[in-house]
């Protein structure tokens, strides 16, 4: 077979060309400390790094939500604690009301007392997070869900505001206030309160009338206190839940960045000893073609 002088010329640029492109390539790895650089150097290694990186965004936005859940869950947990506070003293107060030796003005005193515990109360049932969205008012948590205004009556939203904490897990971050302060006999709470407050303080009214609305008052706080004893049980369960996803997740980020490492890091010692044979390979490839160009028939035959 005859091999023209277009056929060795052709051949010896496309070496060139080829041996340069490999150390471009090369050159461009060391320099980024990546070894997969575009979808096209390893189609199977690009897909697993695409991958990975999107469970890692998901991982870290899970620690975000998880941060958001938990500051929320602390915040609630300290309301409910002083609200049961709150209560006891509420319990306290109709007890001593309830005595048959006290006076009209001893009445007053336990009224204007039991009023002061339910502004607590109140403020206590319309907490925010600090944030400006009410824990107690369930998904409606852009208003206060309990006010003077509406008669105290619940005007929060029946359902509670969940966030994903996890792969195909969801932890509740509020709370619906009608579960909180449940009616008794008709009225929440703030409305027996605000009933048995008034009820002490009207001097129309008989003794048993307003034992009577102690006693409603007693039976309304022993539910509400139960209710609240109820989700302060809960919050907790859901706060032990969130460290644990908490431990897992700082695993699992671990696990990930290890895992794109071992895809995408580039072993620089083997980079850096491809790099040098292609270049040797490059000069010996370029001394070959300056010969092969200075070369001439005329000079062959002489």
């Amino acid at each position: 077979m005859r091999v023209s002088t277009q056929m060795l010329y052709g051949g010896s640029a496309e070496r060139l060309s080829s041996l340069q492109s490999q150390i471009n390539r090369l050159s461009q790895q060391v320099g980024s400390g990546k070894a997969v650089l575009s979808p096209s150097d390893d189609p199977v290694k690009a897909s697993q790094i695409l991958a990975n990186r999107e469970a890692s965004s998901r991982n870290e936005q899970f620690a975000v939500n998880r941060a958001t859940a938990t500051n929320r869950l602390a915040i609630a947990d300290g309301a409910l604690s002083r609200l049961s506070q709150s209560l006891i003293g509420m319990q306290e107060e109709v007890i001593r009301a309830g005595s048959g030796a006290i006076s009209d003005d001893q009445l007053g005193i336990a009224a204007n007392a039991l009023r002061g515990l339910m502004d607590e109360a109140l403020g206590l049932a319309n907490t925010t997070d600090g944030a400006g969205h009410r824990l107690f008012a369930g998904m409606a948590d852009d208003q206060a869900p309990f006010q003077a205004a509406n008669g105290y009556a619940y005007s929060g939203a029946p359902s509670a505001t969940a966030i994903a904490v996890d792969e195909a897990r969801s932890l509740e971050t509020s709370m619906v206030g009608d579960r909180l302060f449940p009616a008794t006999e008709g009225q929440n709470l703030f409305q027996q309160l605000n009933s048995t407050v008034a009820a002490l303080t009207d001097p129309g009214l008989s003794r048993a009338q307003r034992q009577a609305s102690l006693d409603r008052l007693a039976r309304g706080l022993e539910t509400t206190l139960q209710a609240v004893t109820e989700q302060t049980a809960s919050v907790g369960v859901r706060l032990q839940e969130l460290e644990r996803l908490d431990s897992l997740g700082l695993d699992r980020g671990v696990q990930l960045t290890t895992s794109l490492a071992s895809l995408q890091d580039l072993d620089y010692n083997q980079a850096l000893s491809d790099l040098a044979r292609q270049q040797l390979a490059l000069q010996a490839a370029q001394k070959t073609f300056q010969v092969m160009s200075s070369l001439s028939l005329f000079n062959y035959l002489r």
